[in-house]
């Protein structure tokens, strides 16, 4: 584990920074709070579906912002097209799979420089992480993982198939409509006992209608049956 410095709180960057880089998937967006020079790396992956600001915002809204970039400098990786704002991905795009997704993660640790991280990932960003700690364990310092995801999602063709006939909609013709069922589905699954569900389905419906590329997100879905690949 490396050695890293406090930050004074009038140093630190609060309103984050964003950087395009280069992997062997094309660009991808990372965005990064705190100070890229002393602060302990913490490198986040989101989950299926989702972006690093639809799924790690409110957790770090909770934290005292400053106090935590005073110790850390967090890396927000976004899985090809899915920032908000985002181009639509071709029509010939093949997304990664986990295994793929997991190499994105090492392009960012080499552009950086990381020589060791805490890893915080989501849902399926649990599993991307645990790829890349298996193959790179003296660069991961501890994994936080939350809803981790480590077998076969075999629930996936019953809730397409649920949607299809209980709502009527179809995932070609409703992209969007398709994607916000599967979100609001998946955040149900046992994260939200403790806390106000209707205020949590509300945040995640204004969220999903500010997103304009919902093919993108359809990519990572179909990703899911893919886990044990």
């Amino acid at each position: 584990m490396g050695v890293y410095t406090t930050m004074p709180e009038s140093e630190i960057n609060l309103d984050g920074s964003e950087e395009i880089i280069e992997t062997q998937f094309g660009p991808i967006k990372v965005i990064i709070y705190g100070d890229k020079n002393g602060g302990l790396p913490l490198v986040t992956f989101h989950d299926i579906g989702m972006n690093s600001d639809m799924n790690f915002n409110n957790f770090f809204t909770f934290l005292t912002p400053s106090k935590l970039m005073k110790r850390f400098c967090v890396y927000n990786i976004n899985a090809p097209g899915q920032e908000f704002g985002a181009s639509k991905l071709a029509s010939d795009f093949t997304f990664p799979t986990m295994e793929g997704l997991a190499s994105i993660v090492d392009d960012v640790v080499t552009h950086f420089g990381l020589k060791s991280f805490i890893g915080l990932g989501s849902g399926a960003g649990t599993n991307v992480l645990m790829r890349y700690a298996t193959k790179h364990p003296s660069i991961v310092d501890a994994l936080v993982l939350i809803n981790p995801i480590s077998q076969k999602a075999g629930w996936i063709e019953w809730f397409y198939q649920k949607v299809s006939d209980s709502s009527g909609l179809v995932l070609e013709d409703r992209p969007a409509e398709v994607v916000q069922a599967f979100l609001l589905f998946i955040q149900g699954q046992g994260l939200c006992c403790d806390l106000d569900i209707h205020k949590i389905v509300s945040s995640l419906k204004g969220e999903m209608q500010s997103i304009n590329k919902p093919n993108n997100r359809i990519l990572t879905m179909e990703k899911v049956d893919e886990f044990n690949n």
